[in-house]
């Protein structure tokens, strides 16, 4: 609503110089297929009009810091969402040593992953969260007298600097160190229970084995060939119907393609497979972008002087909105260790789901967020500070287009 007025009061301007673009997008709050689409759309209208992005300017409303002040971002946290999937050796519960629960695993990488600082990132002062879990479950649909046959879940890793490759490398390494824990603990139980019985000691046949999707998928490949990608491509034209019908999700359908994807290879054994589910944010901030005009650099110092001289306000800048937003589709910055890390450790790319990271690349424009105070996100009493509505927003946005343009 903001940028909408502002918009009519620049179209009313005589001599107006420059161009303002108003984008507006849907779905911002799932899977930002909007933001998704128009990175195709800026780049189009760039090479038509033989346009040069300075800016883009978002309205996220934000909340103030801890000294009371109104805060702006110069970019905005990542999100990667990262799938675990678990196969175990099922059994009777009548000769449990004879199998390997899942849900022991998947448990003790929760345990080892939930909520960990391991995987927060740090730029300058400000850290990224650390993950925890919204999914985790075994896959037993009814009641029977055996262990899950696997277990699986996803997590969100929120990112300010760290890539792909380092977040697979990070869940790889704690997800091995998880694995040979939970082999180490039951050899013990089962040593216990052989004394018990007066039976002599044997160790337990498990070893620990993490993969990633893309390793999985290969293996697939080499074992079962075209019967694999038969089999891959029907269920992925099945599971999006039941996705539009509202079946089912995207995040719990990468669960379903890894466990279709073992059960075309030929190995058997327990293991755990890493890969990502959509939605992908990546990060984003000035800071990454090289040879910034002087303008975009002390655009944030002349925020707080004029806010503070204009409206008696005292503004504070940070470096990355947490709310997570679709200005993470404006620019992508790193590329290297992105392309090649998601593209194949996504089992859903390319039909349900696909960022064109060339036309971020492309695109390329610094941004800022400058939005009211609010408070209570997606609660009934969501509200934003009606004197930044109405006032300082439209002003401070004001006051950066015209200092961008040089009005």
């Amino acid at each position: 609503a903001i940028h909408m007025s502002l918009i009519k009061k620049y179209s009313e301007k005589e001599n107006f110089k420059g161009n303002i673009l108003l984008l507006s997008v849907p779905d911002e709050e799932s899977f930002s297929k909007g933001a998704r689409e128009a990175a195709s759309l800026l780049k189009k209208l760039k090479n038509d009009h033989n346009l040069d992005y300075q800016i883009c300017i978002d309205g996220e409303a934000h909340e103030r810091d801890d000294k009371g002040r109104s805060v702006f971002y110069e970019g905005s946290v990542g999100k990667t969402l990262v799938a675990v999937y678990v196969r175990g050796k099922k059994t009777h519960i009548g000769h449990i040593f004879q199998g390997l629960n899942p849900s022991h695993i998947l448990s003790q990488i929760v345990t080892d992953i939930d909520m960990n600082p391991a995987f927060s990132d740090r730029v300058e002062k400000e850290v990224s969260p650390p993950p925890s879990w919204t999914y985790c479950r075994d896959t037993k649909e009814q009641y029977d007298a055996s262990i899950p046959e696997s277990a699986g879940g996803y997590f969100s890793v929120l990112t300010l600097s760290k890539s792909p490759k380092e977040i697979l490398d990070e869940v790889k390494k704690i997800t091995k160190i998880s694995f040979d824990e939970v082999i180490k603990r039951i050899n013990t139980h089962y040593d216990r229970y052989r004394i018990m019985g007066h039976m002599p000691i044997e160790r337990l046949p498990w070893e620990s084995k993490v993969v990633l999707f893309s390793q999985c998928y290969q293996e697939a490949l080499e074992d079962s060939g075209e019967e694999f990608i038969k089999a891959y491509e029907n269920a992925k034209i099945r599971i999006g119907k039941e996705i539009k019908d509202g079946k089912t999700n995207i995040p719990n359908t990468t669960l379903d393609l890894m466990a279709l994807t073992l059960d075309y290879i030929k190995d058997k054994s327990p293991k755990v497979v890493i890969g990502f589910s959509p939605p992908y944010y990546p990060h984003i901030s000035n800071l990454d972008f090289e040879n910034l005009p002087i303008k975009i650099k002390d655009l944030g110092d002349d925020i707080i002087k004029f806010t503070k001289d204009e409206l008696n306000e005292d503004y504070a800048k940070k470096y990355f909105f947490m709310g997570i937003s679709d200005l993470s589709y404006l620019a992508l910055n790193k590329s290297d260790s992105v392309i090649p890390y998601i593209e194949p450790n996504m089992p859903h790319w390319g039909d349900l789901y696909s960022i064109p990271f060339e036309d971020l690349k492309e695109i390329s424009v610094p941004i800022i967020n400058i939005g009211p105070w609010g408070k209570d996100y997606h609660k009934f009493t969501e509200r934003v500070f009606k004197d930044d509505l109405y006032i300082n927003t439209p002003r401070v946005t004001s006051f950066v287009i015209d200092s961008i343009l040089g009005i």
